[in-house]
């Protein structure tokens, strides 16, 4: 079988992935067919006959998803549930048998290759390259299809922002003004695919073109600024890759990629070959932010390591989640752009999604960024790393290498760093990058108050009254948000969405919802519970004394027994979970169960002891816990042997232990840190007593 038209077949697509042999062979077991726009090609709970390669039917069609998948309801309607793009595999579980679970519709003229299911599961079984890129298509599926779930418990506007990004990455084309979304789906089709109402995306779509963020006159829909729909859909955005606009040119053929040299011979002696037609260094940075506030020690410290004759190769800005590492890196950037005339390239290393970035693609993408042709990439790790090296070695450009789960991530980018500058952030600890390199570290934490307040200010604007007249109840909303940026961010965009809602009703609503949600947590236990100090001091006999009084490395105990759960404002947790989340589930399994159980500590800090009366372990197994929690930012030390965590992340640390933990196992836990408790006052009654 040939003449398949296979032209502008999407990136990452099951044809795309196809070695031309491969291609052939599936043309030469199918049977091309042309299928109208409405054309059926699988059905809902029916193992399908055949398996599909769909394609469009002509270049430059007016629809880069050539085909959508739906599920009906009871009350007949039609719900999206994914879209397939040309070169993009359909039916492929029914060569096991298994039936499709919706109806997928052409939405354009469509050409597809129909292979037989038994002929094709026949291929998948004599052939890897075919069943290795098979996979990876139901395993994007797949993906899709989870993140979109997730993203279904977001707030209206994070869940559109969310699927324009992923039409964008998807099925985007990037031209000078934009990156453009030709898609032949109505905006009640668009809207139900994104789980929301049509008026709703109409509202969100007027207001996202008055701030430049997209526009559909004339068509398609278009991605002005992906930056700041990236932040309108955070935390589910940092999913996406960032989005560059290129000069719109007709697409090459993908040269034939030359054969590899053994590792340290011709790739390693031949110089890397920039692109001429780039012209001026590049400046490859998402928008900076405009909200940006605070951070002036931090930033004085970035621009002393510019200011000396000798820079360090790099510098890894390190914190928790929702901390502002990027935005300070970026903001940082954004700043010295002229101090680096080789240019400045981004690169977003998705260290907290569940598929990083290898070492190799990290070097792919600052070598494209950077000017180098395509067809001059090398294919393996050594070789990328010898083109890095020749790229580097003597031009001051600086790097930005955001989201690092790990060092063999960037190890070879900063080791090629000879004359110019990475920053690297990462919401793990890294000291251990490069041993012998020049790397120093900044560690950031969450803002003081005054920043915090300028930041709230920022988002709402020098035109909002409310800034000056509730200026108390904007110091206690950075209070509530535990002055965290991300936290900060969120609930000034509620306000500046909602210009009638009060600030102090918002700390109202965010203080009693923290109520609700520690009343809920338990009760406290007889001997325990509040009332008038024993000493008569007027402390509640629940609350810890200070650390330096207590006397004792296990303080600050409160014990509760119930199940309830409070409901959060709407907004915050939505936001902060998913993005604390990724940090917690990267935790070995007696780590997070280290983090859960620190919730029932209800003092400002705890030991190792603590720790360890909690888990029923030694003190080393526990103080070797807390390094773990340490290394992730989970937890933060603030005296030798003695840690923190912060309110926001012990709010969340409550809930997974509500979640995951058994009332009985709770409340064992907390007997035992009381029995520590007792033990410990005990000895040093002794010996004061001696």
């Amino acid at each position: 079988m040939t003449g398949v038209i296979d032209h502008d077949v999407r990136p990452g697509s099951f044809w795309e992935r196809l070695g031309p042999d491969d291609r052939q062979a599936l043309r030469a077991m199918g049977r091309r067919t042309s299928i109208p726009p409405g054309g059926t090609l699988c059905h809902q709970g029916v193992t399908a006959p055949s398996v599909w390669v769909v394609f469009k039917a002509a270049p430059r069609a007016a629809s880069n998803a050539v085909a959508k998948e739906f599920v009906d309801s009871s009350e007949g309607d039609e719900s999206i549930i994914d879209l397939f793009g040309s070169g993009d595999l359909v039916g492929a579980l029914g060569a096991w048998g298994h039936p499709e679970r919706g109806t997928v519709a052409a939405l354009d003229h469509v050409e597809a290759l129909r292979l037989d299911r038994r002929g094709f599961r026949s291929l998948l079984a004599a052939n890897p390259q075919v069943a290795e890129a098979m996979m990876h298509a139901v395993s994007e599926s797949v993906g899709y299809g989870g993140r979109r779930h997730a993203v279904r418990a977001a707030e209206h506007p994070q869940r559109l922002a969310y699927h324009l990004l992923e039409l964008a990455h998807r099925f985007g084309v990037r031209t000078a003004r934009g990156t453009e979304i030709p898609l032949r789906l109505s905006q009640a089709e668009l809207a139900n695919w994104a789980g929301i109402s049509r008026e709703t995306l109409v509202r969100w779509f007027r207001l996202w073109r008055q701030k430049g963020i997209i526009d559909r006159r004339p068509r398609p829909l278009t991605v002005l600024d992906p930056e700041k729909l990236r932040r309108a859909a955070s935390p589910w955005g940092d999913e996406w890759p960032a989005i560059e606009a290129e000069p719109d040119a007709p697409a090459a053929p993908p040269a034939p990629r030359p054969e590899p040299d053994e590792p340290g011979g011709l790739a390693a002696r031949t110089p890397v070959r920039l692109d001429a037609a780039r012209g001026k260094p590049p400046v490859r940075l998402p928008a900076d932010n405009p909200f940006f506030a605070g951070r002036t020690v931090s930033l004085g410290k970035l621009d002393l390591l510019v200011a000396q004759a000798e820079w360090p190769r790099a510098v890894i800005v390190q914190g928790m989640a929702g901390v502002g590492k990027t935005t300070l890196a970026l903001h940082w950037a954004h700043r010295v752009v002229d101090r680096f005339p080789d240019g400045v390239v981004f690169a977003d290393l998705r260290g907290t999604t569940r598929s990083p970035v290898t070492p190799a693609e990290a070097m792919g993408q600052v070598l494209r960024a950077a000017g180098v042709p395509g067809d001059q990439l090398r294919s393996t790790e050594a070789e990328l790393a010898a083109q890095c090296r020749s790229l580097l070695a003597d031009r001051r450009m600086l790097l930005i290498l955001d989201n690092a789960a790990r060092p063999e991530q960037i190890r070879p980018l900063v080791g090629a760093m000879a004359s110019g500058l990475a920053v690297v952030t990462s919401r793990r600890r890294l000291p251990a990058l490069l041993e012998g390199a020049d790397v120093r570290t900044l560690e950031l934490r969450e803002m003081v108050t005054q920043e915090a307040v300028d930041l709230i200010s920022n988002v709402l604007g020098p035109a909002d009254a409310r800034v000056r007249e509730e200026r108390k109840a904007v110091a206690r909303l950075a209070r509530e948000c535990g002055h965290l940026p991300l936290a900060l961010s969120v609930m000034a965009g509620r306000l500046a969405e909602n210009p009638g809602e009060s600030i102090a009703g918002t700390v109202r609503e965010l203080a009693e919802s923290d109520a609700q949600a520690a009343s809920s947590y338990g009760t406290v236990l007889p001997g325990l519970g509040r009332g008038p100090s024993p000493d008569g001091a007027g402390r509640d006999a629940g609350e810890p004394a200070a650390p330096e009084s207590a006397g004792s490395p296990l303080t600050g105990i409160e014990l509760h027994t119930g199940a309830g759960h409070g409901t959060a404002v709407p907004g915050l947790r939505g936001v902060l979970n998913p993005t604390f989340d990724v940090a917690y589930r990267s935790l070995r399994r007696d780590h997070r169960e280290a983090f859960r159980v620190l919730a029932l500590v209800a003092g400002p800090d705890f030991t190792p002891s603590a720790l360890a009366a909690l888990q029923d372990r030694t003190v080393d197994e526990a103080r070797e816990c807390l390094e773990g929690l340490r290394q992730a930012y989970l937890v933060h030390d603030v005296a030798p042997g003695r840690y923190r965590m912060h309110d926001l992340l012990r709010d969340f640390a409550r809930d997974r232990g509500l979640a995951e933990d058994a009332d009985t196992d709770r409340l064992a836990a907390q007997r035992r840190l009381l029995a520590g408790y007792l033990a410990e006052a005990r000895a040093a009654g002794d010996a004061l007593a001696g």
